[in-house]
């Protein structure tokens, strides 16, 4: 985004996700409530810190209840 512009994004709903192991990586595949998939290739360690920042939060929201 450029300064002095103002877009909004919408935010899309997680439908479903997958992730493939590769010889070197994994791929993550995440699809819309509209069909739409992206996907992301990523590492072993990048894919540990996905899954560290999760376990976090979720840990956050089983504290506050």
């Amino acid at each position: 985004m450029h300064a002095g512009t103002h877009m909004e994004t919408a935010v899309k709903q997680l439908t479903t996700f997958a992730i493939e192991v590769r010889m070197n990586d994994f791929v993550l595949r995440l699809a819309d409530d509209e069909g739409n998939v992206s996907e992301f290739a990523t590492s072993v360690e990048k894919l540990d810190e996905v899954i560290g920042a999760f376990n976090d939060l979720m840990d956050e929201a089983d504290a506050e209840d």
